[in-house]
């Protein structure tokens, strides 16, 4: 993250990094954006 902040505006940087080993997908192929919200509330909190 540190490496991000050095070159982009403080706004534009994320707060944390969420790793996962795979990102859910819909039956169409693209990405799941509810569950990955999900997922990202699950594991840091809100």
């Amino acid at each position: 993250i540190e490496h991000v902040r050095a070159r982009l505006a403080r706004y534009k940087a994320p707060r944390k990094v969420i790793v996962v080993d795979t990102i859910g997908r819909s039956p169409a192929g693209k990405v799941d954006y509810r569950a990955l919200k999900q997922l990202a509330l699950d594991r840091v909190g809100a």
